[in-house]
C-alpha cells in the first residue's frame, strides 16, 4: 500500500486513493443533457459469464448482473439456450440504474432471462448459426440513450462478425457492417420490452472496429466506424431526428498485420473527454487521434510505430486498450507484456508494466477487455475462464505505480473475457460549444449534488454513490466526520467518477456526517449510522 496516492504524480489532478477490495460493486452514473434528470445510470449493471458445463456440453448460461444497491450482492440469472457469453456482451439499465436488457450479441434478453419480444436472430448473418459464443465483436455492442429524450428508448449500435484470414469461433476482431435496433423497454407483450427495429444496416464494408462519442451538445451521439487495413472512417450522428450519415473521412494510415491473429489489431477507444480516439495494430503501430465533438472529424493524430510486435509468441493477443480519467496516460492491456504510454509526452513511447499479484486456482491470469470503472480504475477480464477480474489500481499514476494487479476480484461466477463496453455517458455538453443545435426547452435544474449510501447503518464497508450537475470537475471533495466534528476521512472523485468504498470498520460505533464539496462549495449532505456487533 502506498503512503501517499499521489506522492511523485502530475500536481494538477488531485485525486485520492480508492481502498483496495476483493470484492467490488462495479456501476456508473452520468449525468446527460439538460432536458432530462441528472441520474442516468445507464450503465449502472454490468454483466459477465461462462456457460455451465455438464457432460463438456454448454447446457445454458451463467450471467453475473452486479447491483449497486444492493451491495456486494451477485444476482445469477440463467440465459436458457445453448448461446455463450464473451466479448460481445452489453447491459442496459433506466435512468435510476434498474436493468431493463441485456444482450450478447445473439439475442435481447430482458430481465426475466428470456429473449425480449423480436429480440432473437440479433446480428443474423454469415455465421450465426457457427457461433455459440457471444457474437458481436470485441467492444462492438454499446447501447445508447435516445436523444430525444424518452427515457424508455434506447438505440443498440452493433455489427455482424465475419471471418477473417484468420477466424477463431469467438474472438473474430472484423465486423462486416455496423447496425442498429431500436429497443422499446417498456413495451411487448409482457411490458419487459420489445425490440422496434432490428438488424437495420447502416453502412456494409469490412471494419476492424467502432467506437461512439457524445457530440459536443451534450445530447446527440457520434458512431464511428474504421475500416480494416485503410485509413478511412466512417461517421453517424445519432439525434432526435435519426440516424444521419454516412460522413467519410480519410486521415493517416492504415495497418496490416504481418500474420493476422485473432485480436492483433481492430482496438478503438476514446478517452472520457471525447477529445481522443486510439487505434491500435499490436504487430505494427498505435495512432491516436484528436478528435472534434462538432464535426465528428479526426484533426491530427500521432503514430508510435513498433519495431517488433509488442506481444509474446505463442501467448496470444486478446487484448484492449483504455485511457486513463484524465485522458493523459493509454493503456495497452495485451494477453503478454502490458504497457503505459503517456500522451501528454513530447514523444510517445511504451513503457511496459509489471505485474502484481497472484496466480490463484481457477484463475486466468490473461488479460482482455478492459472498461473504466466509476471509481476511476480498470477493471479487465481474463482472456480464458476464470473466477477473477484483473485490477489497474492507480491510472492517473506514472509506470509501475499504477499497479497492475492480476486476479485481484474474486467473482461468483466464471467469466470468459466478457466484459461490458461503454462511452462516457456522464460527458455532458461543450461549454460554449459553437455547434450546440439544441432548440429544445430545458427542465429546471436539479439539486447541485447528492449522496447515496449504502449499507446504512454499516459495520464495514460501505459504498458512497454521488450524483452532480458536473461530473468532470477535478474537484469534487468528500469529507466525513464524527459528532464532535472531527475529520475521519477525506477522499476526491476522479472527473467522471462517482463510486467511492469506505471501510467504516476503522472507525467507533456512531453517526458520521458525509459532506460532498464541490469547487470549495457544499452541495450535499449526509449521515450513516455505525454499529459493530
Amino acid at each position: 500500500m502506498k503512503s501517499s496516492y499521489w506522492e511523485g504524480a502530475i500536481r494538477p489532478l488531485l485525486f485520492s486513493k480508492f481502498l483496495s477490495m476483493k470484492k467490488i460493486v462495479f456501476l456508473c452514473g452520468f449525468i446527460g443533457f439538460a432536458i432530462s434528470v441528472h441520474a442516468q445510470k445507464y450503465d449502472h449493471n454490468w454483466v459477465m459469464g461462462a456457460a455451465t458445463i455438464v457432460d463438456t456440453f454448454p447446457l445454458f448460461e451463467i450471467i453475473s448482473v452486479i447491483h449497486a444497491e444492493s451491495g456486494l450482492d451477485f444476482d445469477t440469472i440463467p440465459m436458457h439456450g445453448r448461446y455463450r457469453l464473451n466479448t460481445g456482451s452489453t447491459t442496459w439499465s433506466d435512468a435510476e440504474g434498474n436493468l431493463k436488457y441485456y444482450s450478447n450479441g445473439k439475442a435481447v434478453f430482458n430481465t426475466a432471462g428470456v429473449i425480449m419480444e423480436n429480440g432473437d436472430s440479433l446480428n443474423y448473418g454469415e455465421i450465426w448459426e457457427k457461433q455459440s459464443q457471444s457474437y458481436a465483436a470485441s467492444n462492438a455492442i454499446v447501447p445508447l440513450p435516445d436523444p430525444g429524450g424518452n427515457l424508455n428508448l434506447s438505440y443498440l449500435i452493433h455489427g455482424e462478425l465475419v471471418h477473417g484470414e484468420s477466424f477463431i469461433e469467438g474472438y473474430s476482431t472484423f465486423i462486416g457492417d455496423i447496425r442498429y435496433s431500436k429497443i422499446k423497454t417498456d413495451g411487448g407483450m409482457d411490458g419487459l420490452g420489445e425490440v422496434l427495429e432490428k438488424n437495420v444496416v447502416l453502412v456494409k464494408d469490412t471494419f476492424e472496429n467502432m467506437e461512439v462519442a457524445q457530440h459536443a451538445n451534450g445530447r446527440d451521439w457520434w458512431i464511428i466506424g474504421a475500416q480494416l487495413y485503410t485509413n478511412k472512417f466512417f461517421s453517424f450522428l445519432l439525434t432526435d431526428k435519426g440516424i444521419q450519415g454516412p460522413f467519410i473521412q480519410f486521415l493517416g494510415k492504415g495497418y496490416k498485420a504481418d500474420i493476422p491473429a485473432a485480436g492483433s489489431f481492430g482496438f478503438l477507444v476514446m478517452n472520457q473527454q471525447g477529445t481522443q480516439m486510439a487505434r491500435i495494430n499490436t504487430d505494427t503501430a498505435l495512432t491516436v487521434y484528436d478528435f472534434d465533438r462538432c464535426s465528428g472529424t479526426f484533426t491530427s493524430y500521432r503514430t508510435l510505430a513498433f519495431d517488433e510486435p509488442i506481444v509474446v509468441a505463442g501467448a496470444g493477443t486478446i487484448g484492449d486498450m483504455e485511457f486513463s480519467p484524465s485522458g493523459r496516460y493509454l493503456y495497452i492491456l495485451n494477453n503478454a507484456p502490458c504497457y503505459q504510454v503517456d500522451l501528454w509526452a513530447d514523444t510517445l513511447k511504451l513503457t511496459p508494466l509489471e505485474l502484481l499479484g497472484e496466480t490463484k486456482f481457477k484463475c486466468n491470469i490473461g488479460r482482455g477487455l478492459a472498461q473504466l470503472g466509476p471509481d476511476g480504475r480498470i477493471y479487465i477480464a481474463p482472456t480464458g475462464s476464470g473466477l477473477c477480474l484483473h485490477v489497474l489500481k492507480y491510472p492517473e499514476l506514472p509506470g509501475n505505480e499504477c499497479e497492475l494487479t492480476i486476479n485481484e476480484i474474486d467473482l461468483p461466477v466464471y467469466t470468459h473475457n466478457s466484459l461490458v463496453h461503454y462511452p462516457n455517458y456522464r460527458l455532458g455538453a461543450m461549454e460554449g460549444s459553437p455547434c450546440d443545435t439544441l432548440s429544445t426547452s430545458v427542465a429546471e435544474p436539479g439539486p447541485q449534488g447528492e449522496l447515496k449510501i449504502y449499507p446504512n447503518p454499516a459495520s464495514g464497508p460501505v459504498q458512497i454513490e454521488i450524483t452532480l450537475s458536473e461530473y468532470g470537475r477535478q474537484d469534487t471533495e468528500l469529507i466525513i466526520v464524527d459528532a464532535l466534528g472531527r475529520e475521519v476521512h477525506r477522499h476526491r472523485y476522479t472527473p467522471y467518477a462517482y463510486l467511492h468504498t469506505w471501510d467504516t470498520s476503522q472507525v467507533p460505533n456512531g453517526t458520521y456526517i458525509l459532506q460532498l464539496f464541490s469547487d470549495q462549495q457544499p452541495v450535499a449532505t449526509s449521515r450513516v449510522v455505525v454499529i459493530h456487533e
